[in-house]
Order: structure tokens, then sequence, then C-alpha cells
């Protein structure tokens, strides 16, 4: 009976080992296989993932950059234009001022050669009633002529 135990022990140790352990040692290795797969698809996964978030941060630092370049020349147009609009409003402020001194200038002098006018008809009219005759044309000339060289005096 011991011999048939050991015969019947090789027997199942050989079956069991034929087709229990060889298929089950396959299907560990395969699934050792594609456990291993799926690790290194997740590694490869987190360091595109790592790659991208740096991409990110470059893409996003760079856009800042941009930005602020864009708002530093924007700032330096609008100064210039600001500047230029000033200088532009001097200049006509400087062309109003000097139209308007060369209308008060023009207003002075009318009204001098007015005042002059109506002190020479003045002059004349008593001049006329201190000689109690009536000037001729020539002669009011002659001596409106001589009442504004005194004036002027």
């Amino acid at each position: 009976m011991f011999l048939a135990q050991v015969v019947n022990f090789g027997i199942l140790a050989f079956l069991l080992h034929r087709f229990l352990y060889k298929p089950m040692l396959k299907i560990l290795s395969e699934r050792s296989a594609k456990a291993k797969e799926v690790v290194e698809g997740a590694a490869s996964m987190a360091q595109a993932k790592r790659d991208l978030e740096q991409e990110i941060v470059e893409t996003r630092n760079k856009a800042r950059k941009e930005a602020d370049e864009i708002l530093v020349e924007g700032q330096k147009k609008a100064e210039i234009i600001r500047a230029g609009v000033i200088a532009q409003l001097e200049k006509e402020l400087v062309l109003l001022k000097n139209k308007a001194l060369a209308e008060i200038e023009k207003e002075r002098a009318k009204a001098m050669n007015e005042a002059k006018n109506e002190l020479a008809s003045t002059v004349i009219l008593a001049a006329e009633k201190v000689l109690a005759r009536e000037v001729k044309n020539e002669d009011s000339i002659k001596l409106a002529q001589e009442a504004l060289s005194k004036v002027k005096e």
C-alpha cells in the first residue's frame, strides 16, 4: 500500500504540475507583465503630466511677460501721445495769446486814432469859435496836424 500511495502521489504531483502549476505560472507571469505595463504606463503618464504642467507654467509666464511688455509699450505710446497733445495745446495757446495781444493792440491803436480825431475836431471847433469864422478844409487839415504834433510832444 505504501508503494501505491507513493505512485498515486507521484501521478497526482505530475498531473498537478502539468495541468495546474504550469498554467498557473503562465497566468501569474502574464498578470505580472500586465501589472508591469500598467505601472510603466502610469509612470509615463505621470511624467507626461509633469511635462504638461511645466509647459503650462512656462506658457503662463511667457504670456504674463508679453502682457507686461504690451502694457509698458502702451503706456509709453500713451505718454508720447499725451506729450504731443500737450505740445500742440501749448502752441495753440501761444497762437491764441499772440492773436489776442494783436487784437488788443489793434483796438488800442483804433481807440487812440479815434481819440486823436475827436481831439482834432474839438480843437478845430474851438479855433473856429475863437476866430469866429469858418476854417477852410486846407486850414482845418493844417490845424489838425499842428494840434496832433503838440499832443504827441
